[in-house]
């Protein structure tokens, strides 16, 4: 009969096997798996061609194009437009005084003037301003004053000027001199016997004037003009304006002058041929008469 497989016996020679587990938390990380790296394809080739290891590529130079660019400039440079005088404004005429203002083409630009007065070739004043006004004052009554103004704008000198008389009562007078021999420098005025002759006239003239004239003329307010010198012996013709700001009446000027002349003692006069008149000093063409 068969044998019956056997059994072995646990007890002799055995070794006994213990399993540990341990927590999943106290394992260390697994590194990321890398999926494995395949090899490029190569097409395949064909029988009969040859592939070369070298692509052959065409160099391409750099064209560079340096552009200049000149800024539009957005100023410009304004045109310069001068002043031009339209117009002389007599403000104020008086015996010693006048005042004037002026118009120009640009009533907003001020500007700076020279104002110059005078009076034949002798400069009396001179004032510059941007007021576009001037007033003198301190002049002789019944005088004719010439009055320049000047600006300069752009490079450019503009000019104006007027004629201008101040106001006084004027007493005229002709008066022939006898013992006085009369030459053609007499009429020129720039000649030095003219002139002489006219100081010694009026010098001679003021000395025989009453104390209120006298005083007048030394204030100012009284002047003496020679208008011309004739032939005749010697005729003189000239005037003695007096301001009419002075309380003094024209009648007593023309009584004082008229003894002046009769009681002079340097010049025989012809009372015959002597006259005095009196008139207002605004003449046509000045003062805007």
């Amino acid at each position: 009969p068969p044998t019956p497989p056997s059994t072995p016996n646990p007890t002799a020679n055995s070794t006994t096997s213990t399993l540990t587990l341990i927590p999943l938390s106290t394992l260390p990380p697994k590194p990321p798996s890398t999926p494995p790296s395949e090899p490029p394809s190569t097409p395949p080739s064909s029988p009969n061609s040859t592939t070369s290891d070298l692509t052959s590529t065409p160099t391409v130079t750099p064209t560079i194009t340096l552009t200049t660019t000149t800024p539009i400039s957005t100023s410009f440079t304004p045109v310069c437009v001068p002043l031009r005088f339209l117009r002389i404004n007599l403000i104020s005429v008086e015996s010693t005084g006048i005042s004037i203002t002026w118009d120009t083409n640009n009533a907003f630009r001020e500007t700076r003037a020279t104002v110059k007065i005078s009076t034949g070739n002798k400069m009396i004043k001179e004032i510059e301003t941007e007021q576009k006004a001037a007033e003198f004052n301190g002049l002789i009554p019944g005088v004719e004053y010439q009055i320049l103004i000047s600006i300069t704008t752009c490079g450019q000198l503009q000019t104006i000027k007027i004629q201008v008389r101040t106001v006084a009562a004027v007493v005229e007078v002709t008066v022939r001199i006898t013992n006085v021999l009369f030459t053609p420098e007499l009429k020129d005025k720039n000649s030095q016997q003219y002139k002489d002759f006219v100081q010694e006239f009026i010098d001679n003239l003021t000395k025989g004037l009453s104390d209120a004239i006298q005083a007048l003329f030394r204030a100012g307010k009284l002047s003496i003009s020679i208008t011309s010198i004739e032939e005749g012996s010697v005729v003189v013709n000239f005037s003695v304006a007096v301001s009419t700001n002075v309380t003094v009446p024209v009648s007593d000027v023309k009584e004082s002058v008229s003894d002046s002349l009769k009681n002079s003692s340097q010049f025989v006069i012809d009372a015959q041929n002597t006259t005095i008149s009196d008139r207002d000093s605004c003449q046509s063409g000045l003062n805007d008469c």
